[in-house]
């Protein structure tokens, strides 16, 4: 049977165990807690590098984003002119192109007349009808010595081509004149 003495002892014993027991708990919430400041400081202070570096990446592709947009607008600016120039170029040349065949078609009929004519001057027939065809179709006294162009007639003299605003043969618009020389 315990004795009273060995009851106050094991009372004691389970006292101090408690005791230690509650202190332990005490001491373990303690640094629970403490450790649970320490992560959260330690998240905090992850989560504002993190931050902070994301911050950083991002300013840095803003930037470069903005960059990448500016050249992008030169790019088109510099195409849209080149798109100018080129139908500029296009234009000139479509437009000396026909000025070209217009010369030519002017040249053929000029070596055409100029056939026409000596061989009215050889053959000596019809002397009268080849003066008349020549006769400027404005003033009716000189000899027609200028080519309107499109039309190519071959109309006007020299004074009277630079008051012309038509063919006085077709009407049609003068865009250009030739003068001619003949033999």
């Amino acid at each position: 049977m315990p004795t009273l003495h060995s009851d106050h002892v094991y009372a004691n014993t389970k006292y101090n165990n408690n005791q230690q027991s509650d202190e332990v708990d005490r001491f373990l919430i303690s640094q629970n807690e403490k450790l649970r400041l320490l992560l959260q400081e330690q998240r905090r202070t992850i989560l504002k590098k993190v931050e902070y570096d994301v911050f950083h990446i991002l300013r840095q592709k803003d930037e470069q984003i903005a960059q990448a947009t500016k050249k992008r607008m030169e790019l088109e600016q510099f195409l849209t002119r080149l798109e100018t120039e080129n139908q500029s170029w296009r234009r000139a040349a479509h437009e000396n192109e026909a000025m070209v065949l217009s010369l030519n078609n002017a040249l053929e009929s000029i070596k055409e007349i100029r056939a026409l004519v000596v061989e009215d001057v050889e053959s000596c027939c019809d002397q009268e009808t080849t003066g008349l065809n020549m006769i400027c179709k404005c003033c009716h006294s000189r000899m027609s010595s200028f080519m309107f162009l499109p039309c190519r007639h071959l109309c006007s003299c020299k004074a009277c081509e630079p008051s012309l605003q038509a063919c006085p043969v077709c009407l049609m618009p003068k865009r250009s004149t030739i003068e001619t020389l003949f033999l």
